[in-house]
């Protein structure tokens, strides 16, 4: 009774430092215990019984998302972990074994090329893809080494815009049609393998401080064995040196993090799981092609729904993101390489540049890297506000289309060129506007919104992005089948305005 009434009539301060520290405590249970943090667990871990445990959950949970090569990304991680000076060598080997093994992780044009140019019966794609590969690896090394050597000479000294240019020609050539057969075939499948392969050179041939590593183990992060896209997740080795893991309690520190991560990504999985079944089967919601088709045909799904469809689809966007490159990021952890998140918290952004910085993490640091500094160092430096938002245009917009179109360069070799660009005239549109909305978010930064409140300086802000990318999604579309003005008939549906 007496300590009732002593919490009826205490200070309001001393509530609510009580609320505070409960709501604190209650914080203290994760999901995930937080392994990396714990000494005793992290001195287990270093021992060689703890390191076989490590290596057991870690394939335990990696099996479900990658049942194929599960046992083999963990046997590969764990020889580049505890071989600590022959780590970046060992790396180099086991992505050639892996290459070796499945040298077809990237579309290859060679049979859609043969089938066009009937020769689907006479050209075996995947000896033919294989031959290009190789053709290209030491066409690479060759570029490496001459960069490292004739940096300072013309046109070396721009090697990016080299390779772009490179590009550029050779799927000039293939859209051309000037050669034989059999030629055209070959032609493409190098420019599906240049395509595939264009950024992973890119941080080769840029790498030229005195600590860098030869041009053989240069080639053993293109697509590394802990798995990529065409974006290097883990960039090059001039950015893995700085994450290697130095000694055992750091290895051990990271390796933790790494499996941390992977059981997150199953959460995540099983989230999605349900949200899938949620929206799919159990009160199926139209996709976001859908809504367009019907909008298209004369007979428009209801505005709701299309408001939901938009919804449904960012966050699926958001889901496989978070589970595909966080487990890539996980594998690269246990070799080793403390590698930051592929997408973190993107849904607590307060910005629009915070999301783009939270959510495709290394899609980002591409684009800022071979478009952003370039042009910032080198455009309008009396105009500081002009010189931030055209090194942004020039990565969220133009970079961020160049790397869509190399991604699905085989447009061109269905459709023809000249239709494969106006057919991109949806994504380019929605790249543009993305552009302007990172590069007003960054010209404002909103400085006063953390200290305005729960409610003004978090819940809307979020929701003002999500907002932003979810209207965004009606022209996230990298087909070319719907022109812009179709997209934008979808758009004013929402709305309510008919057209």
């Amino acid at each position: 009774m007496n300590s009732a009434l002593h919490s009826a009539t205490a200070p309001a301060g001393d509530v609510g430092r009580a609320l505070v520290g409960r709501w604190r405590s209650a914080r203290r249970w994760r999901l995930i215990p937080q392994l990396d943090t714990d000494p005793r667990v992290v001195a287990f871990a270093e021992t060689v019984p703890g390191r076989v445990a490590l290596l057991a959950a870690f394939g335990a949970l990696l099996i479900p998302v990658q049942s194929k090569l599960a046992l083999a990304t963990v046997a590969a991680a764990a020889a580049c972990a505890y071989a600590p000076a022959y780590r970046r060598w060992v790396v180099a080997a086991a992505t050639l074994v892996f290459l070796l093994h499945d040298p077809s992780w990237y579309p290859s044009l060679a049979a859609l090329a043969a089938m066009k140019y009937g020769l689907a019966g006479w050209i075996d794609p995947p000896m033919l893809q294989r031959g290009v590969l190789a053709l290209f690896l030491l066409l690479s090394l060759a570029a490496i080494r001459g960069t490292q050597r004739y940096r300072r000479q013309w046109p070396l000294n721009r090697p990016i815009l080299c390779l772009l240019a490179l590009y550029g020609v050779s799927l000039l050539v293939a859209a051309s049609s000037v050669f034989g057969a059999a030629p055209q075939v070959v032609i493409w499948s190098w420019v599906g393998t240049f395509g595939a392969y264009f950024w992973f050179l890119c941080y080769a041939v840029r790498d030229v401080s005195k600590d860098r590593a030869p041009p053989p183990m240069q080639l053993g992060v293109f697509h590394p064995f802990w798995g990529s896209s065409t974006t290097p997740i883990g960039k090059g080795w001039s950015y893995l040196r700085k994450v290697e893991a130095p000694n055992a309690h750091e290895l051990a520190i990271t390796q933790l993090k790494g499996l941390k991560l992977l059981a997150w990504s199953q959460v995540l999985w099983a989230v999605f799981y349900v949200f899938q079944y949620a929206t799919r089967q159990a009160w199926p919601i139209p996709t976001v092609e859908q809504t367009l088709v019907a909008q298209v045909a004369g007979a428009p799904f209801p505005w709701y729904l299309c408001w939901l469809s938009l919804v449904c689809t960012f966050l699926g966007r958001l889901f496989n993101a978070a589970i595909w490159g966080n487990v890539v990021v996980a594998c690269a952890r246990l070799a080793g390489f403390r590698l930051l998140r592929y997408t973190y918290r993107p849904l607590e952004s307060r910005t629009v540049a915070e999301f783009w910085n939270r959510y495709l993490f290394y899609f980002k640091e591409l684009l800022v890297e071979f478009f952003f500094y370039p042009t910032f160092i080198r455009c309008f430096r009396g105009h500081p506000r002009l010189r931030l938002f055209f090194a942004t245009f020039m990565a969220a917009c133009v970079g961020n289309v160049i790397w869509h179109f190399m991604r699905d360069v085989g447009a061109v070799l269905e459709l023809g060129l000249t239709r494969a660009v106006v057919g991109f005239q949806t994504f380019a549109f929605y790249a543009a506007v993305l552009a302007i909305g990172i590069a007003a978010s960054q010209l404002n930064p909103r400085k006063g919104i953390v200290d305005a409140g729960w409610l003004r300086g978090k819940l809307l802000p979020c929701a003002r992005v999500l907002m932003f990318f979810c209207v965004l999604e009606v022209f996230d579309d990298e087909g070319r089948t719907y022109t812009l003005v179709q997209h934008f008939g979808l758009l004013f549906h929402l709305f309510g305005v008919r057209v």
